[in-house]
Order: C-alpha cells, then structure tokens, then sequence
C-alpha cells in the first residue's frame, strides 16, 4: 500500500454514513455502521473495511435482496437475568452488536458476568471492535460471530475431494484491559477469514474491468472459461498479467499460501472474480491447515454450537447468499476481572506478565491487538490508504445510492 493515496478518516465515515442514509437507514444507525467499517480500516483490516470483502456495497447490494432490513433489532424477554437474547430482524449487524455491548456492560458491572446472543442477523464487521469497547469498561469481552459455509469438517487422511463445506470461518475476538493498553486475540477460526479473499477477488475483477474500458482486451466475457485455471497461476493467468503490466502498470492480486482451496485441495492464489464459481468451487482451509486442523475444526464448530443455543441457525448458510438465508448470529459476553482482587492490582499483575513476554521474546514480539494499535495509531494521523479499486467501489456505492464521493486525498 505504500503508493496508495490516503483519506481522512472522519471524512469516509461521512460519505459511508450519508450513503447509508441514502439507502434508509437513521441517522444513528448509518454513523454507527459507517463506524466500525472504517475502523477496521484503521486496524488495518482492510478486507473488513467499508471497501473490504464485507463492505458497503456488500451492504446495499443483500438490502436489495433481503439479506439486510431497515428493521429494528428486538431484546426478547429474559429468562434469566444475566442472558440477553437479541432479534435482530435482518438489520445492520453492527448496529445490533454495538447495542448488545452496551447491554452486557451495564449488566455485567451489576452482577459480574453478561452474554447476549444475537440472531437473524447481518456481518457486524471486526469482531475486535466490540470486544475492545467492553475491555474499555475494565470488563473482559468476548465475541463470536456465524458465518456462511466456507470451510468443510476435518478429514485426517487429507483428501477433501467430494467433502462439502458445512461451516462458515466463524471468528472470534477476546479482549482484556491491561494497565496501560487492551491485549486483544481478533481473529477466524480457519486459517483465515474470507473477507480477504473476497477482496482480493473483487479487486483483480475491477482490474479486468480496467482493461476491458480502457485498453480495449476483454477477458471478462470469457471469465467463466479461463477463471478456473487462471486462479491457479495458470492457463491464462501470465497473458492477464502480462497485459495489465504493460497497459496499466499493475498486477492481479495474490493471495498467500495454504488459505484458500478448490474443489480438488489445489491452492488458490488468484480469483478473478467474486461470483458463482468462487462461491460454489472454493472453500478456506481450517485452522492449522488440511493436516494439522483438527482442533481448529473443533473451535470453528464449537462457536457454532454455541450461537445456535441463542437461536442461530442449525443448517449450513450458504455461501455469498445475499437473502435472509444468508443471515447470521453472533455472541457478545462481558465478565469482571476484579473479582480477586481489586482491578488496578489486577491490571498491574498482568502489566507484569506482560512485560515478562517481552523480555522473553525480544524486540521480535507482537503482542496481542498490538499490530492492530500500530496502524490505527499510525492512520489517524497520517490517513488511511486506498488503492484505486476500493476507491472505485466507494464511488460506484455512491452513484447506486445517489451520493457522490467527494472525498480527496490527505
């Protein structure tokens, strides 16, 4: 991203929440959306950002098919006292998460431990963002989130060939305050989530849209022949590259290593397109991989579990399905840390065991959340970095909700 141009955050989130209002939504509800999209963005976790894999046109686009209302969420009556159970009636899941925590918070300073569980919902962005906002109360939060089917049951011989995919990559994040700073673990329990890879694919589709427009070489009315093998890094993959280098100076995307598969277990390494073929022939690897993932599949289903206990869906939700059968569940879960001991002694005891790791790591230790702070840190003042296809997304979401982007660079 280093010759990517840089945006003011305050100044996406406004455009975000304006298009959102554009499409219906209140006031509050566009901000705290607009919100928490652009603070991935800030962390660094551009694929969940307001141009990511799960983004605002991702937004418009299941509004238009059902899978996102202008409804409002509903906190069912409880049975017991320190258990929330949230309807969130296909709106934003931001909207409905960011209100669960402010529920558990309040809760769980009164009695020492809150959940509320969250269903019929929508993606809800970073996971880490709520769990933070509860760690920023001295509490402990923790937060899952279903997702729809993107990777399959562990199989110990390694073959996965004609083994359908049953779970979605299913993140979770856990934050605890620390004196000085919050250590939070942010992440899908698969080798990755998918919102990467769906960025990466979008991106190398509006590359070839580049082409076709500017350049005049169309590969994308041949898409559904080539992009099987052109993934792989072959068939037609090198005479793509080669054209873009040549007319515009870029490249396709690529994604890393041992993440996302096809229907064979080959690796995918360059989608060219979020469509049906992605949706139906690649699944993410679980986390550890197709020979030491046992243990991932075992956390990834565990969440499952879980959320459907607080009325998630027990059926597989299919992939990149934009309708209500799309829609999720999530789980929001605060506890006090100060129930030993007073919460600066308890704060200072981990400072100490968190100094310790230092000293035993060296300079060479991330702790956890700490890259996430170092970008925020780093694009609050400096801006945020946008390649020109997110930028192109922004503006397309703006012409389809009729708000024009007239944001400009730092």
């Amino acid at each position: 991203m280093k010759n990517d141009a840089r945006y003011d955050a305050n100044e996406i989130i406004n455009f975000g929440k304006d298009v959102l209002m554009k499409a219906g939504y209140s006031l509050r509800d566009a901000l705290t959306a607009a919100k928490i999209l652009v603070e991935a963005d800030l962390r660094g976790v551009s694929s969940h950002g307001i141009a990511g894999g799960s983004s605002l046109d991702d937004i418009l686009d299941k509004k238009k098919e059902g899978g996102v209302t202008l409804e409002k969420f509903e906190v069912l009556p409880q049975k017991y006292t320190t258990i929330f159970n949230i309807d969130a009636k296909g709106s934003l899941g931001h909207v409905a998460a960011d209100a669960a925590c402010d529920l558990v918070i309040e809760k769980a300073k009164e009695t020492g431990y809150a959940k509320a569980y969250i269903f019929n919902s929508s993606h809800f962005g970073i996971a880490g963002y709520y769990s933070e906002k509860i760690a920023n109360h001295n509490l402990a939060g923790r937060v899952t989130c279903t997702s729809p089917v993107w990777t399959k049951p562990f199989i110990e011989s390694g073959i996965y060939d004609g083994v359908q995919k049953r779970f979605g990559t299913n993140p979770i994040a856990w934050s605890i305050p620390c004196e000085g700073e919050i250590l939070t673990l942010d992440m899908a329990s698969t080798q990755r989530a998918v919102s990467p890879a769906i960025k990466v694919a979008k991106d190398n589709f509006a590359k070839l849209m580049r082409l076709k427009h500017e350049c005049g070489i169309d590969y994308v009315s041949d898409l559904e022949q080539i992009q099987g093998e052109a993934a792989l890094g072959k068939g037609k993959y090198s005479q793509i590259n080669k054209q873009l280098k040549e007319n515009l100076g870029i490249e396709l995307a690529a994604l890393p290593e041992q993440y996302v598969l096809d229907k064979e277990g080959r690796e995918v390494r360059y989608p060219l397109s979020f469509n049906g073929y992605f949706k139906s022939n690649y699944w993410i690897a679980p986390l550890g991989g197709t020979t030491f993932g046992y243990k991932g599949f075992i956390l990834n289903m565990m969440i499952e579990m879980d959320n459907i206990t607080g009325g998630g869906n027990p059926n597989p939700i299919p992939s990149g399905n934009q309708s209500a059968e799309g829609r999720v569940s999530q789980t929001v879960e605060a506890y006090c840390i100060d129930h030993y001991e007073p919460i600066d002694v308890i704060k200072r005891n981990l400072r100490i065991a968190v100094e310790r790791t230092i000293t035993s790591g060296g300079d060479g230790v991330k702790l956890p959340g700490q890259k996430e702070h170092e970008f925020m840190a780093d694009r609050l003042s400096n801006g945020i970095p946008y390649n020109s296809e997110q930028i192109g997304r922004l503006v397309k979401a703006g012409e389809d909700a009729g708000v024009e982007f007239n944001v400009n660079p730092k």
